[in-house]
């Protein structure tokens, strides 16, 4: 595959995605300690860096579907967990795939079978 492809990108689509409250991600983030940082499927722990570069590695994640809702809604952080990037990736593509919601649970055991084989 040549270096060179060239990609169109930066078109305006129709998005369906609502608009979210980053707040809730940096309080998710600032309820857990320095040891606490860990992704609620795999139990990745990023390295010792500085807490910014460590937070970045984790995304929040609804465990109660939003997409269910109807307009605005209201979210609790007791709604969330901290997922790592790769697992939020993971768990909302076990959705897609299976066309239902997969909780945390479910997806937490689909990994742990993948992996000990």
């Amino acid at each position: 595959m040549p270096d060179d492809e060239v990609f169109v990108e930066g078109q305006t689509i129709t998005a369906s995605h609502r608009r979210r409250d980053s707040r809730v991600r940096q309080r998710l983030l600032g309820r857990c300690g320095e040891n606490d940082l860990i992704c609620k499927i795999c139990d990745f722990s990023p390295p010792k860096l500085t807490r910014p570069l460590r937070e970045s590695f984790f995304e929040a994640h609804h465990v109660i579907p939003l997409a269910n809702s109807l307009g605005n809604t209201s979210t609790r952080l007791g709604d969330m967990v901290l997922l790592c990037a790769g697992c939020h990736r993971f768990v909302h593509k076990l959705i897609a795939s299976h066309k239902r919601w997969v909780n945390i649970a479910e997806a937490r055991s689909m990994l742990a079978i993948r992996g000990a084989s």
